[in-house]
């Protein structure tokens, strides 16, 4: 945890970019609390120091998505939002669920959406929100997304994911988009629940991917895909939260364990 003036002036940010970005969107009411800027586990400070950084380069951002999809055909980006929250809810699920970044894109099968949720230290199933609503049935009427809707808006392990995949969705029909949304989720990989939680909710669904990609594995296809100018800023991400052991405290001299 940083002390209060070194996350004042940033410190948990890569880059001074990165860091004028958090500013722009926290001096625009984006609803994030200032205070997690302290936390290096942060995943907020996680997901800006990431996105924040590829979003200043749209064919850096895409050989990533095309690699973590594990697809070639993605071509130019549309739109990235990170903290994306609809502007009126009640045109879309009518709650409160933001998604950690959203991104619109084109390639060979038209426009789609890629939602990207992404955890460090904190759990799927912290926030529990009913979503068996007429809201949450119609959108699964329309769309199609869930071979089950009345299980899969009533089983907790799942409610986040669904929630974001859900609002993803939500989000590209009223673009007109009808193209499945790609959900992509960000964790660590020592992180065994994370992978049990994106199996699972894998099951539920119809067309659409459900991809987890390891922050080690993300943080490595920043690094090897970044542009010459942001080679080392993309190398201490890979540093923080890729390689994280790197920068660990060392293991105690045998003389300093005796001196207790």
């Amino acid at each position: 945890m940083l002390c209060e003036q070194d996350a004042a002036a940033g410190l948990n940010f890569v880059s001074l970019a990165v860091k004028q970005l958090y500013d722009a969107r926290h001096a625009a009411g984006w609803g994030i609390d200032p205070s997690s800027m302290a936390y290096m586990t942060s995943s907020q400070a996680l997901t800006i120091n990431l996105f924040g950084l590829l979003s200043q380069d749209d064919a850096w951002l895409l050989r990533c998505l095309n690699e973590w999809l594990g697809r070639v055909d993605l071509t130019s980006i549309d739109t990235v939002e990170l903290e994306f929250a609809p502007a009126r809810r009640s045109q879309h699920l009518n709650d409160q669920t933001r998604i950690d970044v959203l991104v619109v894109v084109a390639g060979a099968r038209g426009t789609e959406v890629v939602a990207i949720e992404i955890k460090y230290t904190d759990r799927f199933n912290s926030r529990y929100v009913d979503i068996s609503t007429p809201s949450y049935r119609e959108l699964a009427m329309n769309s199609g997304i869930w071979a089950d809707p009345t299980h899969v808006l009533t089983d907790r392990r799942v409610n986040q994911l669904t929630r974001i995949h859900a609002l993803a969705t939500s989000h590209g029909l009223s673009l007109n988009i009808r193209t499945p949304v790609s959900l992509l989720v960000l964790a660590h990989e020592l992180d065994t629940s994370a992978g049990q939680i994106v199996n699972k909710y894998r099951e539920c669904v119809t067309t659409s991917v459900v991809q987890l990609i390891s922050l080690r594995t993300a943080c490595e296809s920043i690094a090897t895909t970044a542009p010459p100018s942001q080679r080392t800023t993309a190398r201490l991400l890979q540093l923080r939260y890729g390689d994280e052991h790197v920068s660990a405290w060392p293991q105690p001299s045998p003389r300093s364990s005796s001196l207790r």
